[in-house]
């Protein structure tokens, strides 16, 4: 019987990546007020957050890139809607 430590855990959703990404960027400008991210900059930090919870696997880079950019697209234009 597998310990539940070891029970594979179910994908994270879009906002759960989004939200470690945002965070993460957060965390290494030093914790500041207004923190200002580029797309092309939250795309690189999900796309490697994706790759390991993908488990790291070697030659997925463009499948992780393209998924992050996805991810990132709507999210701007989720944002573009509210602010509208």
């Amino acid at each position: 019987m597998a310990s539940p430590a070891s029970a594979p855990q179910p994908a994270p959703t879009e906002r759960e990546l989004l939200a470690r990404v945002a965070y993460l960027c957060w965390k290494e400008r030093g914790h500041p007020d207004n923190t200002v991210v580029s797309a092309e900059e939250l795309t690189s930090r999900l796309a490697y957050a994706l790759w390991e919870e993908h488990g790291c696997p070697e030659g997925s880079a463009d499948r992780d890139w393209f998924e992050a950019e996805e991810y990132v697209r709507k999210l701007i234009e989720s944002e573009a809607a509210v602010s509208s």
